[in-house]
């Protein structure tokens, strides 16, 4: 009798325990994906919230992104301790609210340097993958970068056509690169946060500011300023993508590929194109205000003046080379690569 039912039960219990392997092999994997900007921001929508899909698709609903926006698990300078902690897996991050921790890409906010945002992702991301993933890098895995579009000037009494109109004007400076290049224009810069700059230009604390067109209206700029100058090409803001290297090492090595080719140089260029379709909608909202309030046209500086501009806010990556090697950090091979990969992109994406 013992004989006879020994088989059935070995059986039961081998079929059981396939059964549990094929369930937790087919147990969906859902990554927590922290960014600071409010959900119903373009590059969120349009960005970042498309690999959630994207990636669903792809590994037949074995991998999701479950999305936590608008700084709902924690402020914008804690965004990289979220992701190295574990406590989200991606996280969209901005290397200047920690100052001195990116030192690498903050050559992301030298100005005068990309023509828009897209350019800017695909030649930043190859220059940060060559130079920053063993050094300022090498706790989390870059996935693609998210840069801006090039900030304008936007003032308050008079209208900037020279180089030598923003001399002694004050213009408020919201973080470290805006400062710097306020002065190298010529400018004397009010640091303040950003959160305290719509209120400063509507009292007259300040005569203007550097902000691109999307952010002018984002941040109603464009309510306390009259005047806006083109063909600028300040400083851009800079997010990188990351992912924690733990979670990355436990996706199966499939979903690893899988995510590769979802992200990467594709994505940034893609996150670029998003803030320049972004950029170039709120400056047509932005001419529509500013016909409807009897607000002069942009002036756009013309090619022999904007040489000037860029001449003058060259020093600020004279600087930031000097600061580089200072730290030991190749900050002349650096910029000549960007500078190289920003040429080679232009033409790439015309």
């Amino acid at each position: 009798m013992k004989k006879g039912i020994r088989f059935p039960l070995v059986l039961f219990v081998v079929l059981v325990s396939l059964g549990c392997a094929i369930t937790a092999s087919a147990k969906t994997i859902e990554l927590k994906f922290a960014y600071f900007p409010p959900p119903v921001a373009e590059i969120c929508r349009l960005g970042f919230e498309q690999l959630g899909p994207a990636l669903e698709s792809a590994t037949g609903e074995r991998a999701k992104i479950k999305y936590f926006g608008g700084s709902s698990l924690g402020a914008p300078p804690a965004h990289f301790d979220l992701v190295v902690s574990g406590t989200a897996d991606i996280v969209a991050m901005s290397p200047e609210f920690t100052p001195g921790t990116f030192p690498i890409a903050s050559v992301a906010n030298l100005p005068g340097t990309f023509p828009n945002s897209e350019v800017a992702a695909a030649a930043l991301y190859q220059v940060l993958t060559k130079y920053a993933l063993e050094k300022e890098l090498k706790k989390v895995k870059l996935l693609a970068v998210a840069p801006t579009a090039p900030s304008q000037l936007l003032t308050r009494k008079k209208m900037v056509k020279t180089l030598d109109d923003v001399k002694g004007m004050k213009l408020a400076g919201s973080s470290v690169s805006h400062a710097s290049t306020i002065s190298a224009l010529g400018g004397n810069p009010v640091k303040m946060v950003e959160g305290e700059v719509f209120t400063a230009l509507e009292r007259g604390m300040v005569d203007g500011r550097l902000h691109a067109w999307d952010s002018a209206v984002v941040w109603k700029g464009m309510e306390v300023t009259k005047y806006r100058t083109g063909n600028v090409n300040g400083p851009l803001n800079l997010m990188l993508i990351l992912m924690n290297r733990d979670s990355w090492n436990k996706l199966p090595a499939d979903i690893q590929n899988i995510m590769t080719g979802l992200t990467g140089l594709n994505m940034s260029r893609q996150l670029g194109m998003v803030f320049d379709r972004a950029n170039m909608r709120m400056l047509e909202v932005l001419k529509g205000y500013d016909k409807k309030k009897g607000n002069p046209e942009i002036y756009w500086l013309p090619e022999d003046e904007q040489k000037k501009w860029k001449a003058a806010m060259a020093t600020c990556a004279d600087d930031w080379v000097k600061e580089m090697e200072g730290k030991g950090l190749p900050g002349k091979s650096i910029l000549s690569d960007l500078n190289a990969s920003v040429k080679k992109y232009q033409k790439m994406y015309k």
